[in-house]
């Protein structure tokens, strides 16, 4: 019988996370690592990580406070009570399960016993802004916050932990970090709050051009991330199906083809930019999570492997 990837996040959560010291260790990964992170392009928003860290909470009680930014709460480990500032829309969290909080929105919270909470401040920008927290804001009703969770995501943290505790002599650990961040962080903004029209909404036949176009953008703007085909389908608020349909219609691939060709084709402009960055962190900073892998479609695509693009420039091998 399989556990939960609740249950696993929670246990490996307190593993990891026994006392100060290892708590201070691992946020001193965070500090290295979120920094490096690109923004990310969603829904005419561009967001950008200000701040991450991860804090172990004995039984304590925060009365009403706000934050000029956007907030994100995850909890790994116990439980965790939030409140708006009403007191009578309570949410309350369990392992792989968080919360979005909008900028300025008060809230509170309650611990009863002992938690484990990732937290992250983002700042958040872009043309949608203004209309993207209006919308919000109507939206919401009676309360301001926002509950998220999905095993998927968890799966994904457990992932983000494991490279956390990698030793620091291992090669692009910073890189990885950063990497696994922007994936969690690309799959817990769309389920905390509905950055795109309903997904049952279709599209009218004169609009497809629009939708194709706007999924492109999407591509370039976010293939350094894990994005896949239903992130870039939650964006235009299709399913991947009707999607795929479109975009082949108005660009002549599928979604999957051009999203593979951007990341090449962008690695090689990085290849032959910079001859020092070696070609691990080529393919990270591509959106390839495996270097095997990216040099076996770099070699598919340009007929050559990724060192190749380089021996015109400098006599010396590559590392790997």
């Amino acid at each position: 019988m399989s556990i939960p990837i609740e249950t696993v996040l929670s246990q490996i959560s307190r593993q990891l996370v026994p006392d100060a010291n290892a708590l201070r260790s691992l946020n001193q990964r965070l500090t290295e690592a979120w920094p490096l992170a690109g923004p990310l392009a969603l829904a005419g928003l561009c967001v950008k990580v200000r701040h991450a860290h991860l804090t172990r909470v004995q039984a304590n009680h925060i009365r009403l406070h706000r934050h000029d930014h956007l907030q994100i709460e995850y909890l790994l480990d116990g439980q965790f009570e939030f409140y708006d500032v009403t007191e009578a829309a309570r949410v309350r969290l369990t392992p792989g399960q968080g919360l979005g909080i909008l900028p300025q929105d008060p809230h509170g919270w309650v611990c009863d016993s002992h938690a484990i909470v990732f937290g992250m401040l983002l700042d958040i920008g872009g043309p949608a802004r203004t209309e993207f927290c209006h919308r919000l804001r109507t939206l919401a009703g009676t309360t301001n916050l926002h509950r998220f969770g999905s095993s998927e995501l968890a799966a994904r943290f457990v992932d983000l932990l494991g490279v956390l505790v990698s030793t620091r002599n291992e090669l692009w650990v910073n890189e990885r970090i950063d990497f696994l961040l922007g994936a969690w962080l690309a799959g817990v903004l769309p389920a905390a709050w509905p950055l795109t029209v309903d997904a049952a909404t279709s599209v009218p036949a004169e609009h497809h051009q629009a939708v194709s176009r706007r999924a492109y953008d999407f591509l370039l703007a976010n293939h350094a991330h894990a994005v896949q085909v239903d992130d870039v389908a939650r964006e235009v608020g299709l399913s991947p199906r009707q999607l795929n349909r479109i975009f082949h219609q108005h660009r002549g691939e599928s979604v999957g083809t051009a999203l593979m060709r951007i990341r090449l084709e962008a690695a090689k402009q990085m290849l032959e930019a910079d001859a020092q960055l070696p070609i691990k962190a080529v393919g990270y900073r591509c959106g390839f999570t495996r270097p095997a892998y990216f040099t076996a479609c770099y070699r598919r695509y340009f007929g050559q492997v990724p060192s190749q693009a380089r021996q015109k420039r400098t006599p010396n091998p590559d590392r790997y």
